[in-house]
């Protein structure tokens, strides 16, 4: 090989390794806007009265993601506890809506 050859390489390698990036998923500028549609929230499934008790079954995620909302990867800080206040159906889900949130 040549040094020519051997530069090439090198680079070729080096260009891949910086496209592999650090690793870390984050949300970029330019797609903030289209990460609040593209994104899932958790919400009420249906309406539920103060004191109950969530259970799988009374979240769902859905679309669009409003602000305070919580991700679907969330669900588990919510399902066991009771709810501080009534909430509709359809409602977003925030920490805030259970005891001790």
């Amino acid at each position: 090989m040549t040094p020519e050859i051997w530069r090439a390489l090198a680079l070729a390698v080096e260009t891949a390794f910086e496209a592999l990036g650090d690793g870390v998923k984050r949300v970029e500028p330019n797609e903030e806007e289209s990460a609040i549609v593209q994104r899932r929230a958790l919400r009420y499934a249906r309406a539920l009265p103060a004191g109950h008790r969530l259970a799988a079954s009374d979240l769902m995620a859905t679309r669009p993601v409003p602000p305070g909302a919580l991700p679907p990867y969330r669900r588990g800080e919510l399902e066991g506890r009771a709810l501080r206040h009534a909430v509709e159906a359809d409602a977003v889900a925030t920490s805030g809506d259970v005891a001790g949130g």
